[in-house]
């Protein structure tokens, strides 16, 4: 069973309900405050006794009432009405209603049935147990109304039964509407608790199905990736099989040159079956640790980098083309993680780029302050419709397509560096593959930042300072560097390479 809160069991109504009903009773207190009122002027000889009292209470009465429901309307369409109002609007009510009927003749007044219209009231508001308490404070005032007020003039017996009636029937009612409300307010909780029943149940159930749903996907990558492992892993293997098998049986026919392109084959694919491995283990650290965004900024200069990374990926030195813009041959950046994705970006463009084409990586700064790495190929390119798939796991296109980890682990790094990566068409044929980094993972010109002025400008200012403080202004550069050593010495002077 779902547990009803505290503040539902000790209140019949709650909060959005409460608001709508203390609009609907001040609503209703206004109507029995202009009856009262109405009563009061036009009243028979039972008014007579204190017709000037009573009009000042009907009319108190009745300001009392547009006050309160203007007050409520008000209240209602802000916020929720708090506990406390329902309770005093009750006692003022209350104590509103027995001193109208204290000067409209007490117990032979039209007024005092009212007051049991007020308990009926509490009784459907509130609890049982409040309407007895507030019914006890109601039949208290009722009888001492009935024995002080000395209109109507009646006897002592006459008093106590016209109290004892009014009394019982305050209590016999607010008993009555009482039980009522209870039922239908447990009937009421009933029907939330099972509302609330069912929606837990909705929810189990729809985590339930979410979790069946990831497991089955789960489960259907593993097969896909086991497949794409047994698929891959097939073809250089027989290879490398069939390759073993022609060295050892022709090893006296063949001439070198023939055995060195054998060798040369295996070691391809050796290299090529390291690489997936590679990617086999990058993939389970991935999905294992998540790649924590923990980085580990170092200044890296960016040529070497990208040589190294190229070698890494078995590119010719020679197919590689540089094209990084001024100030950007230092990076302070994490130099692991920028290796791996440019490492993969080159592996990737060699693998479906035609031979002998070249593969420029190119570095720059856009407009919205990012630095972008961009690795640009002369290859097949990649369909636009299929674009937006290029970095998803096992997504593979084109002849030369491997099982598609590679780009799914350049995203993965590029992520934990806080960049974004995507793929567009080349220009004149190929493909264009972008990484874009902030600069609070990767600052242009290393840990000293790069300077305001252009570099030779800076550095000719700094030499003119130098020299300012040396006192070697004005001195050219051959004059600088004449050195006396003496009769028996040749004056030595710097000689400049073309």
């Amino acid at each position: 069973m779902v547990p009803w809160s505290a503040r539902l069991r000790s209140s019949p109504l709650p909060d959005e309900n409460r608001a709508s009903a203390e609009v609907f009773i001040a609503r209703l207190r206004v109507v029995v405050s202009v009856y009262c009122l109405v009563l009061t002027a036009v009243g028979g000889d039972d008014f007579g006794h204190y017709r000037r009292g009573g009009l000042a209470i009907a009319a108190a009465f009745s300001l009392y009432a547009w006050g309160t429901a203007a007050v409520l309307a008000r209240l209602a369409r802000s916020r929720p009405i708090p506990a406390w109002v329902p309770r005093t609007t009750t006692a003022l009510d209350t104590g509103l209603i027995l001193a109208l009927a204290a000067v409209t003749g007490a117990s032979h007044s039209p007024i005092v049935p009212l007051a049991l219209l007020d308990v009926m009231a509490v009784a459907i508001r509130f609890d049982l147990r409040r309407a007895l308490a507030l019914t006890g404070f109601a039949a208290a005032g009722v009888v001492a109304m009935i024995a002080l007020v000395p209109e109507p003039a009646l006897s002592g017996a006459q008093r106590a039964r016209s109290a004892a009636w009014w009394s019982a029937h305050l209590f016999v009612g607010a008993v009555m509407v009482g039980m009522l409300s209870d039922l239908v307010d447990q009937a009421r909780r009933r029907r939330a608790e099972a509302e609330a029943e069912a929606e837990a149940l909705e929810r189990r159930s729809s985590e339930d199905r979410r979790l069946r749903e990831r497991l089955e996907t789960i489960d259907e990558a593993r097969k896909d990736f086991l497949h794409a492992i047994a698929h891959d892993f097939r073809t250089p293997i027989a290879s490398m099989e069939a390759l073993a098998r022609a060295l050892t049986r022709d090893a006296v026919a063949s001439s070198p040159d023939e055995r060195d392109a054998i060798l040369e084959l295996m070691q391809s694919h050796a290299r090529h079956l390291g690489s997936m491995l590679a990617e086999v283990r990058e993939v389970a650290v991935t999905e294992s640790l998540s790649i924590e965004r923990q980085l580990d900024l170092v200044d890296v200069y960016v040529p070497e980098l990208i040589w190294t990374a190229g070698a890494a990926a078995a590119v010719p030195h020679e197919r590689l083309v540089l094209d990084i813009e001024a100030g950007l041959n230092v990076l302070r950046t994490d130099s692991h993680k920028l290796q791996r994705i440019v490492a993969n970006l080159l592996e990737n463009s060699f693998r479906h780029s035609p031979p002998d084409s070249p593969l420029e990586v190119r570095v720059r700064r856009t407009t919205a302050r990012m630095v972008e790495l961009a690795v640009l190929d002369r290859g097949s390119g990649i369909p636009p419709e299929l674009a937006t798939r290029a970095f998803e796991k096992f997504a593979s296109f084109g002849p030369n397509r491997s099982w598609g980890l590679g780009m799914w682990i350049v995203s993965q790094f590029v992520w934990t560096l806080g960049g974004t990566v995507g793929v567009e068409p080349r220009a004149g044929g190929g493909l264009v593959v972008w990484a874009r980094f902030p600069e609070s993972s990767m600052l242009p010109g290393g840990v000293f930042g790069l300077p305001e002025e252009d570099d030779a400008d800076a550095e000719a200012d700094f030499d003119a300072e130098l020299d300012t403080d040396l006192g070697l202004d004005g001195l050219d550069d051959d004059e600088l560097f004449d050195v006396d050593l003496g009769p028996d010495a040749e004056e030595v002077r710097p000689t400049s390479t073309s």
